[in-house]
């Protein structure tokens, strides 16, 4: 049986973020469009990226937002810990 961690991270303004985690979820909260490698998340939805049992990635994904409205993206990590 493997353990993990569950992580949540909050942003407000484009950035890079590093995944370091077995899966993630971008989850925008905000009223501005949140885009992740370009890909639109509108308002109260979300993109997941799941891995399978033991996978791990180290991506690095860049975060920005439309100019309008409020900017607020979560990210949820599920991470295994040692």
């Amino acid at each position: 049986m493997l353990k993990y961690s569950v992580n949540f991270i909050g942003y407000n303004s484009a950035t890079q973020i590093a995944s370091d985690c077995n899966s993630i979820t971008f989850l925008n909260l905000g009223t501005a469009t949140a885009y992740i490698e370009g890909v639109p998340i509108i308002s109260n939805n979300s993109i997941a990226i799941d891995g399978n049992e033991c996978e791990y990635t180290n991506d690095i994904f860049n975060l920005t937002f439309d100019t309008t409205g409020t900017q607020n993206l979560v990210v949820i990590k599920k991470s295994y810990v040692k």
